[in-house]
């Protein structure tokens, strides 16, 4: 869709490396204009850390081989919608994803993302987890779950 894909690239010029067809994905929008992205998919985890997730997430939350987490690759509002509970609403639906899906099936344990410095107080208010630094510019946060 190339109205996402301008969204995507519009003012920070970022970059979305990650395949999108292998995700699920959620999009608010007018008719004329992309107002919000989030993207997220379902990682199990291994002997080695999934992609895009630091090894802190296994000693401090004690991830085995064959739970299951789910990461949200990329969530966005258009600044000009920001601060009007867009991505509050959408990190909301990936949530009552995520409990509704451990219900059936305790492996999912986590839910994971990295956030900007500006966006941290944003997750913590929700209920997130700070794990650790990924790098310098992102920190790793987790809401678990399950007990």
């Amino acid at each position: 869709n190339p109205g996402i894909d301008t969204f995507l690239w519009h003012g920070e010029g970022l970059k979305f490396n990650i395949d999108r067809n292998k995700m699920n994905a959620m999009i608010m929008a007018t008719q004329t204009q992309v107002l919000g992205y989030m993207a997220y998919s379902m990682k199990e985890a291994t002997f080695y850390v999934p992609e895009h997730c630091s090894p802190d997430l296994f000693h401090d939350v004690g991830l085995k081989k064959g739970d299951k987490i789910l990461v949200v690759h990329y969530l966005g509002i258009d600044k000009s919608c920001q601060a009007q509970g867009l991505g509050t609403s959408m990190i909301m639906k990936v949530l009552d994803f995520g409990l509704r899906h451990a219900k059936t099936d305790p492996s999912l344990r986590l839910i994971v993302l990295h956030a900007t410095q500006e966006a941290c107080s944003f997750y913590e208010n929700l209920g997130f987890d700070r794990i650790g630094n990924v790098d310098d510019n992102l920190v790793e946060y987790a809401y678990t779950l399950t007990e």
